[in-house]
């Protein structure tokens, strides 16, 4: 590791957290895979790129849950299903080259920003290992496949599992010291300039607002009813049932961004596997799901373990950056796809 790559230091850092040992990790030239249970978890930065101009490095956090999971409507309708009714720093991805079902974070770092990134990873990795342990059964039960059970090379699976299994309790239990969000300090927020929104207001919800996201071409965001518009929120009204206070965050994209209400569920599993592949300009810390009322959505959960100052404001700019690339990368899938069948 150098200064000169926070990726590799963001590794170091989750690897001083995660304690692996060396009888139950792999070490690689970018990252480490260890299992803490009879499933793995992946730690992989990737090499310099540049986001907006800007020298930039990716750090991934991955666990694979079910391997031999076929595609279709029914699985991916599940998937959509569970990425909306249990929000946290990670989307549960179907893999197609291999038919495995993960749960995965990212974090873009930049210079000086290792600390906080390897912090987020760091809750988002000890969520992730909570959400294997209780959900993968029931997920199996539903999308089919067999566990992806493994074991390090040449070794047996581990039969005790590692007591970090448990550590989403400190990050509960953090979050019950405060409540940080509340109607205050996102009024404060409603009040920015320059404000990411065109429209913006705040009650006991949250904060709600609508984020310009027209495509080159389009008519002018807000030129009509929801036209080229995303509707994001930030909620804090009820906690998470599991992790305690925190934030809600929910972006719903315009309506002619699926013009086939039908193919919603299959979108939003091809966005998810398009921000592990492309390498957008935002990190992946939540997943795409579809919203019985709002349609196709991004949701996430940060919990209060997690809250500094400027963080709502982070996440409504970065909401719209999401909300612009997903725009123009499915005007790209459209042109490919065709119109669905029956439309």
């Amino acid at each position: 590791m150098t200064a000169s790559d926070p990726g590799l230091e963001v590794v170091a850092r989750l690897r001083e957290t995660l304690e692996p040992g060396g009888e139950w990790s792999v070490p690689g030239p970018r990252g480490f895979t260890w299992w803490p249970a009879v499933f793995s978890q992946r730690v992989l930065a990737d090499g310099a790129a540049t986001v907006a101009g800007l020298p930039a490095w990716r750090v991934h956090v991955e666990l694979p849950l079910l391997r031999g999971v076929e595609g279709g409507a029914t699985r991916f309708a599940v998937l959509a299903r569970w990425n909306a009714v249990r929000p946290g720093l990670s989307a549960l991805r179907w893999n197609g080259d291999d038919r495995t079902v993960s749960l995965r974070a990212s974090a873009i770092v930049r210079e000086g920003g290792a600390p906080r990134a390897a912090s987020v990873l760091a809750t988002a990795a000890l969520l992730q290992l909570a959400d294997a342990e209780r959900d993968r059964a029931a997920l199996g039960g539903e999308l089919g496949g067999v566990p992806a059970d493994t074991a390090p090379p040449g070794g047996t699976p581990r039969a005790t599992a590692d007591p970090l299994l448990e550590g989403w309790r400190r990050v509960a239990a953090s979050g019950a010291e405060s409540a940080p969000f509340d109607r205050g300090r996102l009024g404060a927020l409603a009040a920015a300039d320059p404000p990411p929104w065109k429209l913006v207001h705040v009650d006991e919800a949250g904060l709600h607002a609508e984020l310009p996201c027209a495509l080159p071409g389009e008519a002018p965001a807000g030129s009509g009813p929801g036209a080229g518009v995303a509707l994001f929120h930030l909620l804090v009204a009820e906690p998470h049932p599991v992790y305690g206070p925190g934030l809600v965050v929910a972006l719903s994209l315009p309506r002619e961004a699926e013009p086939v209400p039908e193919r919603a569920v299959s979108t939003s599993v091809m966005l998810n596997e398009a921000e592990a592949r492309e390498a957008p300009p935002f990190d992946a810390l939540g997943g795409w799901c579809v919203h019985p009322h709002a349609g196709l959505s991004y949701v996430g959960f940060w919990p209060a373990l997690l809250d500094e100052p400027g963080l709502p404001a982070s996440l409504a700019w970065e909401a719209g950056r999401r909300a612009r690339w997903a725009r123009a990368f499915l005007a790209r899938a459209h042109a490919l796809r065709g119109p669905a069948p029956d439309a």
